[in-house]
């Protein structure tokens, strides 16, 4: 299912109602066969005339996890293309259940589509008491679109881990490598055929790997890793 987001982005453009349905019809037969609370907040136009948008407690596969994350541009990348897309889903899906599995698709892998675990999650975020607004949605949009702290990678100090997944489509891996590159010793490491919610669809793998670089950390009795990029 990846391709065809993968298609979008390197053409630069926003997916229509055609490529959306496209994708559902492939997730469908694919389920067939056999993705923190940001990440699930996210805009849908009632049918009663109220703008409404949705923010799901989290699936019980996730761990909790903190939000407040700061975007950071890429050089070869200014602006993350699926934000252009996400400003236009909510005005554009037919409901709001559309929205949410439009919006997924960018989020989770094909094994939690295929496995149900979308589902939950679209059915969580439908049914959840405390709708955001689309105006507050489009706001937190544009946000992260203006938002760049780039310069100011290089006065972290902490020691840093900085991972990615290897099918983010919404930050790939170039964007973990260039906010790795930019804070001192900082260590970066590529999930292989996680998307942009390791932390969520596979969280024991996910913790194991900051346990182990914290206990490097530990061992090395240093304020800052001085591990290389890989």
């Amino acid at each position: 299912m990846e391709d065809i987001a993968y298609r979008v982005i390197a053409a630069n453009q926003v997916p229509d109602q055609k490529t959306i349905a496209a994708f559902r019809q492939r997730h469908a037969a694919a389920r067939g066969s056999c993705s923190g609370r940001c990440c699930r907040s996210a805009a849908g136009r009632s049918h009663d005339g109220a703008d409404r948008a949705g923010a799901g407690p989290s699936t019980p596969r996730a761990r909790p996890q903190p939000c407040a994350r700061e975007h950071v541009r890429s050089p070869r990348r200014p602006v993350p293309l699926p934000l252009n897309f996400w400003r236009w889903l909510p005005e554009a899906a037919p409901s709001e259940r559309a929205f949410f599995e439009a919006f997924f698709t960018w989020v989770y892998t094909l094994g939690a589509h295929a496995d149900g675990s979308v589902d939950q999650i679209v059915e969580e975020a439908l049914a959840f008491p405390h709708q955001q607004s689309l105006g507050a949605f489009q706001a937190q949009v544009d946000v992260c679109l203006a938002h760049d702290t780039a310069d100011r990678l290089s006065e972290i100090a902490a020691p840093t881990l900085v991972l990615s997944g290897e099918l983010d489509v919404i930050l790939p891996p170039s964007f973990g490598r260039s906010v790795a590159a930019g804070i001192p010793n900082a260590h970066f490491e590529v999930m292989p055929g996680e998307a942009h919610q390791p932390f969520q669809e596979i969280p024991d793998e996910f913790n194991a790997r900051v346990d182990a670089f914290w206990r490097g950390v530990e061992a090395r009795g240093l304020s800052s890793p001085h591990l290389p990029a890989t």
